[in-house]
């Protein structure tokens, strides 16, 4: 089984990761988004999600939707303030 899948993120056009094969496919694929971050990206962020399509490839070059699945960004924003927030506390030794 060889499978694809396809990532939607704020403004930026759909990319695609690399073919994987196997029932527990390791797409090794990372992907970067350069934002303006204004209050308009962070409320993106806060109400958002992150798109992803799972697909297989057919044998004459086409392929099949399998599924889809979302991701709530809000979940960065509140990792990266709890990590801020640990970053500023003083150790108690």
């Amino acid at each position: 089984m060889i499978t694809l899948v396809t990532v939607d993120f704020y403004n930026h056009g759909t990319e695609t990761t690399q073919l994987a094969e196997g029932v527990n496919a390791n797409y090794q694929t990372q992907m970067s988004f350069k934002n303006k971050v204004d209050d308009f990206y962070i409320t993106f962020l806060q109400k958002q999600t992150l798109k992803m399509d799972v697909y297989l490839s057919g044998n004459k070059g086409g392929a099949f939707h399998l599924g889809k699945c979302e991701v709530f960004l809000r979940e960065l924003i509140e990792r990266e303030m709890a990590v801020q927030d640990l970053n500023s506390k003083t150790p108690v030794i």
